[in-house]
């Protein structure tokens, strides 16, 4: 038997709306353009479009903001998914002033409703290295993080949106 409503769909996307949040934070946005990507870095282009992750003479700040744990909704009106949050930077100073940037752009930011309608609650960086690692493949500074995203699953009024 399928429960009619909110239950008949049991995942509800997010990532396009962090993405675009992000994109259009003005702090963000000084500090890395449009360069904020879902799952992964981009790639160059056959148009000559330079990708995100380059070497180490040509490194640029980026965001990248892949899904960890989207679990399907709960019997609720309400669910959560953590994504993974990699801030790189020119140098390790630089990714880390990524990395606070985006936490004062996304950090207990409050209720606001996406495009589609569906409210988020809250998000929450739950976690965060607060120093710089290095990528493995090209070495440029990144500092990871976990935002986590309170959301609705149904039609409702989120508080302050």
């Amino acid at each position: 038997m399928t429960t009619p409503g909110i239950y008949a769909d049991p995942m509800t996307d997010t990532l396009g709306a962090l993405l675009a949040e992000a994109v259009a934070d003005p702090d963000l946005s000084v500090l890395v353009g449009a360069r904020v990507r879902g799952v992964e870095p981009k790639p160059p282009t056959s148009d000559g479009d330079a990708a995100d992750a380059r070497g180490p003479k040509d490194y640029v700040n980026f965001v990248v903001i892949a899904p960890v744990d989207v679990p399907p909704h709960p019997s609720l009106p309400v669910s959560f998914a953590d994504f993974s949050v990699m801030c790189f930077g020119v140098t390790e100073q630089g990714a880390f002033e990524v990395y606070r940037t985006f936490v004062k752009a996304f950090h207990h930011r409050g209720g606001r409703t996406r495009p589609n309608g569906l409210g988020i609650y809250q998000t929450l960086v739950s976690s965060g290295s607060g120093f710089a690692d290095r990528d493995p493949d090209t070495k440029q500074p990144l500092v990871r993080a976990v935002l986590r995203v309170i959301y609705a699953t149904s039609l409702v009024e989120v508080p302050g949106s």
